[in-house]
């Protein structure tokens, strides 16, 4: 993966985790690993989230794929710090889900850190497998 060094994405004032800097290399590292737009076909004539009912998840909450940011436009803070529930569904169509990932019976803290994060977590029975995503007020949505 590479960055343009003559680009301002080369010169974000943060790259730490929920900063504008970090999610722009979490983005480019989705495409590295085979993950589109949701908002472009890409010429090719595959569905876009509008195209099969889910323009309202063509979000970085929901995708860092997404160029929309619900949250206004901040470079140190409020963005994703981990792979969105679309990418980790994405991710896992493409090569597989791990099974083994928390297992056991795990406790989440939630704190505010100003970041988005994704936890799969593939404990419990299979049809109980449980996604949270957390919001950078200490928000939950949980996707079953």
């Amino acid at each position: 993966m590479f960055l343009n060094t003559r680009s301002s994405g080369a010169r974000l004032p943060s790259y730490e985790p929920g900063s504008q800097g970090f999610f722009l290399l979490l983005h480019e590292l989705g495409h590295a690993l085979g993950l589109k737009h949701p908002h472009d076909d890409g010429g090719t004539g595959r569905p876009t989230f509008a195209s099969i009912g889910l323009k309202q998840f063509d979000q970085d909450f929901a995708s860092v794929m997404s160029y929309k940011d619900e949250l206004g436009y901040d470079l140190v803070r409020y963005d994703p710090a981990t792979f969105m529930v679309f990418d980790v569904l994405a991710l896992q169509a493409l090569y597989g889900k791990n099974n083994n990932t928390n297992t056991g019976d795990a406790r989440y803290e939630l704190s505010e850190l100003n970041l988005y994060a994704t936890i799969w977590d593939a404990g419990g029975k299979a049809s109980e497998k449980r996604w949270l995503t957390i919001g950078s007020k200490g928000s939950i949505a949980t996707v079953k």
